[in-house]
Formats: structure tokens, C-alpha cells, sequence
């Protein structure tokens, strides 16, 4: 019964009056943890914004599944802070691993047509490095 509380409290909220039609930060976060649970690497890249000539995004994902993956992680709570800019977010995630040990960790997101999305992988450094002063 305990269960339940939480899906019909997900299901309301993807009901909600203000939806943008798209992932809020929170459903993000909540996907995040149920690719780790699932040690799935596909779920984690569906969760990222794959912009030209990034690289690694793979190879990222499969290092957070073998680190945090098949965990049996419950979240407990989800914050949400913007204190630089309204498309940026750090996400803080705490909860309980499946032997109730607590955990806590932070995502960055942000946001990419209506939806809120994590970083994985790294961008080309555009240009050339200009020498630093010594």
C-alpha cells in the first residue's frame, strides 16, 4: 500500500495544470536512479542531450552504472537549486540503497527543448588555447 502513494503522487503531478509537456527536473532525477537500479546505460544516454561532436557519453554512462548501478536505490528526496541561471540546475537526490543505508548525490541538468537533461560526456574545446601569463 506504501507503494502506492508514491506512483498516484507521480501520476498526479504528470497531470498537473502547469506542465510544459516536458521533463521536469524532478522526473529526470527519477529516471536517473531507476537506469542506475536497472544498471541500464541506454536509460542514462536517453537522459542526455547529445550535442555535436560530444564523445565519452558511453563510456560515462557505463562508469555510473558500474559505480551506483543495481543498488536498489529509493529516493526519499529530490531539491532542486538555480542559482546561476533558470536553464542550469543542481540536482541534490538523497534516499535509502537496498540495505537502508542512506545515500546523497547531485546531478547537474539543464534545460534542452522542454526538457531537463544531465551531462554526460565532454565537448571539443572550440578555437585555439591562448597561453596563460606566468
Amino acid at each position: 500500500m506504501l507503494l502506492a502513494v508514491p506512483v498516484l503522487c507521480a501520476a498526479l503531478a504528470a497531470c498537473s495544470s502547469d506542465d510544459k509537456g516536458g521533463r521536469s527536473e524532478k522526473q529526470s532525477a527519477e529516471k536517473y536512479i531507476a537506469a542506475l537500479n536497472a544498471r541500464d546505460p541506454q536509460g542514462l544516454i536517453d537522459l542526455n542531450h547529445l550535442a555535436p561532436g560530444e564523445t565519452g557519453v558511453k563510456e560515462e554512462a557505463d562508469k555510473l552504472i558500474a559505480e551506483n548501478g543495481g543498488r536498489g536505490l529509493k529516493i526519499s528526496g529530490i531539491d532542486v537549486s538555480k542559482e546561476f541561471e533558470p536553464t542550469l540546475a543542481s540536482v541534490g537526490i538523497t534516499g535509502t540503497d537496498g540495505t537502508g543505508k542512506p545515500f546523497s548525490m547531485y546531478v547537474l541538468m539543464n534545460e534542452k527543448d522542454g526538457d531537463w537533461v544531465i551531462g554526460l560526456g565532454t565537448l571539443p574545446i572550440k578555437g585555439t588555447p591562448k597561453p596563460t601569463a606566468h
